[in-house]
């Protein structure tokens, strides 16, 4: 996630654009354009060398620049949500910088835990995901990786048609399943509790098969927009695994928010396992097709409230992220995906230059928004 800032406007030496000087302008004109005075203390905050370090990373300088050549009409840097998470600690020092910083920072929603990885990037936030881009390979390398296979002719290669009919195929006979039922999901408010799934069963019924088949569809009409949908959300929520790291994610907001007596603005939930969808019965019914292991999480506050008698509570938005593409491990010899003729049509219709990246992978998102309150 990044945005790009103009600076063509900017005056500048023989060495090029103060580094400096851009930075300034940065958060003066980009990140709060209304709020000088904010900008000017900002400016006197740690979280101003962090920002030049960072848009030094994004830009490819030297870690000691402090000059932007001045062929570079535009720069990229961090977007504001990405700025505010470099800000935390805030050590500004008086009680007016902090009220400010409240009230025009750290406006809901704040951005409280994240993955290393950003949805559809790789661990540096720019390039693209392994999965989430075309290869542009030709026919002939598609053919030679999976050169064991029994390879339709070269006319059902480069028609579209059959390798969505063959993939669509291999999904419905063997990795999903309709009319599944699942034990609904509870998730307390009071953080003191865990969340679980239901002792007595009140199954939730869900559509994994129609769900992937949305996903084809997506695939193949979608441009590359996100995707959402109820029955895999559904799917997801009842899941243990996800219940598992929904219970880590509050058992460590209930410790931070201890720590910090009650105040939310640095928080940080980092390094929290993933969900991950791969069980015998996941693959089955529909769940691994359409997620496997998960890319990225962000966790959001949404709503908060410290009361007199040091009680809280709160909006918490929990957000995982996939992919829907293949890269080239996904097809390897050893997986067992490469086994199956539907994983080859998905692969030649991500990756074959000859379909001009018409089919383009893209990011699925899954959501939960939950009430919660608990007593420091």
């Amino acid at each position: 996630m990044s945005d790009n800032f103009l600076i063509q406007n900017m005056r500048y030496s023989s060495a090029g654009y103060s580094l400096h000087e851009v930075t300034k302008k940065v958060i003066s004109e980009h990140y709060y354009p209304n709020h000088k005075d904010l900008a000017e203390m900002l400016m006197n905050d740690h979280s101003f060398n962090k920002l030049k370090t960072k848009i030094r990373e994004l830009n490819g300088l030297s870690a000691n620049a402090d000059y932007i050549p001045n062929s570079n009409s535009t720069i990229t840097i961090p977007t504001l949500r990405e700025y505010q998470f470099l800000m935390l600690p805030l050590t500004l020092n008086n009680n007016e910088a902090v009220l400010k910083v409240d009230a025009f920072i750290l406006g809901f929603p704040i951005l409280i835990g994240q993955s290393s990885r950003p949805p559809g990037k790789e661990e540096d936030g720019v390039t693209a995901a392994r999965d989430m881009y075309c290869y542009k390979m030709s026919k002939q390398e598609i053919l030679a990786k999976f050169g064991k296979r029994d390879i339709r002719d070269s006319d059902q290669f480069e028609n579209a048609d059959i390798h969505f009919e063959r993939f669509e195929e291999m999904a419905r006979t063997f990795f999903s399943q309709n009319n599944i039922k699942l034990l609904k999901p509870e998730f307390p408010e009071d953080l003191s509790e865990e969340c679980y799934t239901e002792k007595v069963p009140e199954p939730v019924n869900v559509n994994l098969e129609g769900n992937i088949m949305s996903m084809i569809d997506h695939f193949r009409n979608g441009n590359g927009e996100n995707y959402s949908n109820y029955d895999l959300t559904t799917a997801v929520l009842c899941h243990e695994s996800t219940i598992r790291f929904f219970n880590e994610i509050r058992a460590r907001f209930v410790d931070e928010i201890k720590v910090r007596d009650g105040k939310i603005n640095n928080i940080k939930l980092y390094t929290i396992q993933q969900p991950f969808y791969n069980t015998w019965a996941d693959r089955l019914q529909g769940l691994t097709i359409a997620l496997n292991g998960t890319w990225a999480y962000e966790v959001w506050i949404t709503d908060y409230k410290l009361e007199k008698d040091r009680s809280y509570n709160g909006k918490m938005k929990i957000i995982i992220y996939d992919h829907f593409g293949l890269d080239n491990e996904d097809v390897s010899p050893e997986k067992a995906a490469y086994r199956f003729d539907g994983f080859y049509h998905w692969f030649a219709l991500q990756h074959w230059e000859g379909f001009n990246e018409i089919y383009k992978p893209f990011v699925t998102v899954i959501e939960k928004e939950l009430p919660f309150r608990g007593k420091l």
